[in-house]
Protein backbone atom coordinates (compact mmCIF):
# COMPACT_ATOMS: atom_id res chain seq x y z
CA UNK A 1 0.00 0.00 0.00
CA UNK A 2 2.83 2.65 0.95
CA UNK A 3 5.03 1.52 -1.81
CA UNK A 4 1.85 2.18 -4.56
CA UNK A 5 1.36 5.35 -2.74
CA UNK A 6 5.28 6.28 -3.09
CA UNK A 7 5.21 5.58 -6.85
CA UNK A 8 2.11 7.03 -7.61
CA UNK A 9 3.45 10.58 -5.43
CA UNK A 10 6.68 10.27 -7.51
CA UNK A 11 4.56 9.77 -10.80
CA UNK A 12 2.27 12.67 -10.34
CA UNK A 13 5.46 14.86 -9.14
CA UNK A 14 7.18 13.93 -12.65
CA UNK A 15 3.48 14.54 -14.95
CA UNK A 16 3.85 18.06 -12.79
CA UNK A 17 6.91 18.95 -13.71
CA UNK A 18 6.72 18.77 -17.49
CA UNK A 19 3.09 20.10 -17.54
CA UNK A 20 4.93 23.20 -15.81
CA UNK A 21 8.09 23.29 -18.33
CA UNK A 22 8.15 25.74 -20.72
CA UNK A 23 10.70 26.47 -23.47
CA UNK A 24 13.12 29.32 -22.19
CA UNK A 25 13.37 32.02 -24.46
CA UNK A 26 15.88 34.53 -24.25
CA UNK A 27 18.31 37.16 -25.97
CA UNK A 28 15.60 38.49 -28.38
CA UNK A 29 16.11 41.64 -30.92
CA UNK A 30 14.50 43.52 -33.45
CA UNK A 31 17.24 43.37 -36.69
CA UNK A 32 17.10 44.55 -40.09
CA UNK A 33 14.34 47.41 -39.76
CA UNK A 34 13.48 48.99 -42.97
CA UNK A 35 10.84 51.42 -44.19
CA UNK A 36 8.25 48.21 -45.12
CA UNK A 37 9.71 45.64 -42.55
CA UNK A 38 11.84 44.26 -39.52
CA UNK A 39 12.78 41.04 -38.51
CA UNK A 40 13.20 39.45 -35.31
CA UNK A 41 15.83 36.72 -33.77
CA UNK A 42 15.90 35.07 -30.49
CA UNK A 43 17.42 31.56 -28.91
CA UNK A 44 15.27 29.19 -27.40
CA UNK A 45 16.04 25.76 -25.54
CA UNK A 46 13.83 23.43 -27.96
CA UNK A 47 13.86 22.99 -31.59
CA UNK A 48 10.74 24.76 -32.71
CA UNK A 49 9.26 26.43 -35.54
CA UNK A 50 9.43 30.69 -35.21
CA UNK A 51 6.70 32.64 -34.27
CA UNK A 52 5.82 36.32 -33.34
CA UNK A 53 2.83 38.13 -32.66
CA UNK A 54 2.79 42.12 -33.94
CA UNK A 55 0.65 44.54 -32.25
CA UNK A 56 -0.46 48.11 -33.14
CA UNK A 57 -0.33 49.14 -29.04
CA UNK A 58 1.79 47.99 -26.51
CA UNK A 59 -1.24 46.84 -24.65
CA UNK A 60 -1.81 44.13 -26.71
CA UNK A 61 -5.13 44.88 -27.70
CA UNK A 62 -4.90 45.07 -31.53
CA UNK A 63 -2.82 42.35 -33.02
CA UNK A 64 -2.02 42.85 -36.73
CA UNK A 65 -3.06 39.52 -38.70
CA UNK A 66 -4.37 40.66 -42.01
CA UNK A 67 -1.86 43.26 -43.26
CA UNK A 68 1.27 42.01 -42.42
CA UNK A 69 3.22 38.30 -43.42
CA UNK A 70 5.32 36.10 -41.38
CA UNK A 71 8.09 34.26 -43.29
CA UNK A 72 10.05 32.23 -40.54
CA UNK A 73 13.76 31.85 -41.12
CA UNK A 74 14.35 34.00 -44.06
CA UNK A 75 16.98 33.54 -46.82
CA UNK A 76 18.51 30.78 -45.37
CA UNK A 77 18.14 27.53 -47.86
CA UNK A 78 15.77 25.15 -46.22
CA UNK A 79 18.90 22.47 -44.49
CA UNK A 80 20.26 25.65 -42.98
CA UNK A 81 16.99 27.00 -41.47
CA UNK A 82 16.01 23.33 -40.00
CA UNK A 83 19.70 23.07 -38.57
CA UNK A 84 19.31 26.66 -37.01
CA UNK A 85 15.74 25.75 -35.45
CA UNK A 86 17.39 22.52 -34.07
CA UNK A 87 19.48 24.40 -31.84
CA UNK A 88 17.16 26.65 -30.70
CA UNK A 89 17.88 29.51 -33.29
CA UNK A 90 15.10 31.62 -34.23
CA UNK A 91 14.32 34.35 -37.11
CA UNK A 92 11.23 35.83 -38.52
CA UNK A 93 10.91 38.49 -40.96
CA UNK A 94 7.60 40.99 -40.58
CA UNK A 95 6.67 42.37 -44.15
CA UNK A 96 4.10 45.11 -44.66
CA UNK A 97 4.57 47.62 -42.32
CA UNK A 98 4.05 50.71 -42.78
CA UNK A 99 6.73 53.38 -43.10
CA UNK A 100 7.84 55.48 -39.18
CA UNK A 101 5.09 53.33 -37.31
CA UNK A 102 5.76 51.92 -34.36
CA UNK A 103 4.84 48.25 -33.43
CA UNK A 104 5.18 45.91 -30.94
CA UNK A 105 6.12 42.22 -31.20
CA UNK A 106 6.74 39.11 -28.75
CA UNK A 107 8.10 36.20 -29.64
CA UNK A 108 6.13 33.32 -29.24
CA UNK A 109 7.76 29.91 -28.74
CA UNK A 110 5.89 26.33 -28.34
CA UNK A 111 7.60 23.15 -27.74
CA UNK A 112 6.80 20.58 -30.40
CA UNK A 113 6.72 17.84 -28.44
CA UNK A 114 4.30 19.30 -25.85
CA UNK A 115 1.45 20.89 -27.05
CA UNK A 116 1.01 23.19 -24.06
CA UNK A 117 4.11 24.37 -23.39
CA UNK A 118 4.77 27.64 -24.75
CA UNK A 119 6.69 30.35 -23.92
CA UNK A 120 6.15 34.39 -24.60
CA UNK A 121 8.75 36.81 -24.48
CA UNK A 122 8.44 40.15 -23.40
CA UNK A 123 6.70 42.82 -25.83
CA UNK A 124 9.07 45.38 -27.91
CA UNK A 125 8.85 48.53 -29.66
CA UNK A 126 9.74 48.40 -33.39
CA UNK A 127 10.12 51.87 -35.09
CA UNK A 128 9.97 50.85 -38.73
CA UNK A 129 12.26 53.47 -40.57
CA UNK A 130 10.68 56.37 -42.06
CA UNK A 131 13.19 56.63 -45.47
CA UNK A 132 15.68 54.31 -46.70
CA UNK A 133 19.21 56.93 -47.20
CA UNK A 134 21.43 55.06 -50.05
CA UNK A 135 24.77 55.09 -49.09
CA UNK A 136 27.88 55.50 -51.26
CA UNK A 137 31.38 54.04 -51.01
CA UNK A 138 34.00 56.88 -50.86
CA UNK A 139 37.36 56.31 -52.72
CA UNK A 140 39.17 55.49 -49.28
CA UNK A 141 36.82 53.05 -48.95
CA UNK A 142 34.64 54.43 -46.16
CA UNK A 143 30.90 54.40 -46.63
CA UNK A 144 28.22 57.67 -45.91
CA UNK A 145 25.38 58.33 -46.66
CA UNK A 146 24.46 60.54 -50.15
CA UNK A 147 23.13 63.74 -50.05
CA UNK A 148 19.43 64.56 -50.32
CA UNK A 149 17.99 66.72 -52.23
Amino acid sequence: MIRNLFIAMVLGLLAAENALAVPETVSVRVTDVTTSSFAVVWLTDVAAMPQVEVYTDAAMTNRLTETISLSPMPDAPQEVAAAARSKGIMKIRVTGVTPNTTYYVRTVTADPAAADSISYSGVQGVNTAAEVVPYQTAEDGSSRALPTT
